[in-house]
């Protein structure tokens, strides 16, 4: 249903049908609680519903830090359209807080997911450190290749394969 209203004008505002994607800020936002819920709270919901025994807090935790990073990349793909959303007046993150302060809140969101990473996992488990290594990796990759100047805004997409190089790390270490 959520990720139906991304596109499809589903609630009413001001008498006025919309989409989630149109309500100033909530896209990203949207975005990043259909991945959480989706990695993170349907395969629990499932394993749970066939007898298996579920901690709910770490389940909590894990869903926090998808939120939490799938956040932070998504909103370089706003900063990306800034120009586009202003003129169809699409209220995203880089339009309502300007280029410089969505930049600062990535990088932020970065350093929470770490922290909070560490703090609830430590950093004994290597694992964890799939996690970490990827953060440190899309730091990097913001700084030195997409928020530079004169960037090629298309370099965004690099996020995306950060995605499947975190899963094969983890699948690596996990055999381990």
């Amino acid at each position: 249903i959520l990720s139906f209203g991304y596109a499809l004008p589903i609630i009413k505002v001001n008498g006025k049908a919309m989409s989630f994607r149109q309500m100033a800020g909530v896209k990203v936002f949207l975005i990043a609680l259909v991945w959480s819920l989706s990695t993170v709270g349907m395969p629990t919901v499932e394993y749970f519903s066939t007898g298996g025994i579920v901690e709910w807090a770490y389940v909590g935790y894990w869903g926090l830090l998808v939120f939490l990073f799938i956040l932070a990349i998504t909103i370089p793909f706003d900063i990306r359209d800034l120009k586009q959303d202003k003129y169809y007046n699409l209220q995203t993150i880089p339009v309502i807080l300007g280029e410089a302060m969505a930049k600062l809140l990535c990088y932020s969101l970065l350093f929470l997911h770490t922290m909070l990473v560490i703090v609830l996992f430590g950093i004994t488990q290597p694992a964890i450190w799939t996690l970490i290594f990827t953060d440190i990796v899309v730091f990097i990759v913001l700084y030195k290749i997409i928020f530079r100047p004169r960037a090629n805004y298309q370099q965004v997409y690099i996020l995306d394969l950060i995605l499947i190089i975190q899963f094969l790390q983890y699948y690596i270490i996990a055999d381990l």
